[in-house]
């Protein structure tokens, strides 16, 4: 039996990493698009995290967003990540976080897609933008300086008007990544 079930574990291994879905099991390097095909249905536990890795004087906070009622550990983005760790500004104490609904979630990845790339260089050198899907379903993108302003309005954009908290999160973490815009 215990044959059997790893033998199941490495075809559904094997299939998730052919249909290009990074897993706890190993990070992907290649651009995971498919948490952007996911329905709302599909997003009721998600979470994105948005770290700044460039030059900086004081840490900057760290932002994460999830679907209300699901809080994945801190440990968990890092599987996802260049190396395989936490970076500097994900310290516990940096971390802020709201929540959004599956829809708001959705509104975001479309608002996104086409301004997240895959890293080079195996991490992100500007903001790292770490995606997760049910706790093992994940990918790491970058936002370049260039893209920042239009990167940070559109996930301002995708939320709904009630939702102040991460506006406010967001516009403060966009302040201190781009200051002066």
């Amino acid at each position: 039996m215990l044959i059997a079930s790893n033998r199941l574990t490495q075809l559904l291994v094997g299939a998730s990493i052919a249909a290009g879905i990074a897993t706890c099991e190993g990070r992907s390097d290649q651009m995971d698009h498919s948490i952007f095909g996911s329905s709302e249905s599909d997003l009721k536990f998600a979470a994105g995290k948005l770290t700044y890795l460039g030059p900086q004087e004081k840490p900057i906070p760290t932002v994460l967003f999830s679907t209300v009622g699901y809080a994945p550990p801190l440990d968990r983005f890092a599987l996802f990540q260049g190396g395989r760790k936490r970076y500097q500004n994900d310290d516990p104490g940096n971390i802020r976080r709201f929540s959004v609904t599956p829809r708001e979630f959705h509104s975001i990845l479309a608002a996104v897609r086409d301004l997240v790339k895959a890293p080079t260089g195996g991490r992100p050198d500007f903001v790292s933008l770490v995606l997760l899907e049910k706790d093992d379903q994940g990918g790491e993108f970058q936002i370049t300086r260039a893209d920042g302003p239009a990167f940070y309005r559109a996930v301002q954009g995708a939320l709904d008007r009630e939702n102040e908290l991460g506006r406010n999160l967001l516009w403060a973490q966009e302040r201190n990544v781009l200051p002066g815009q």
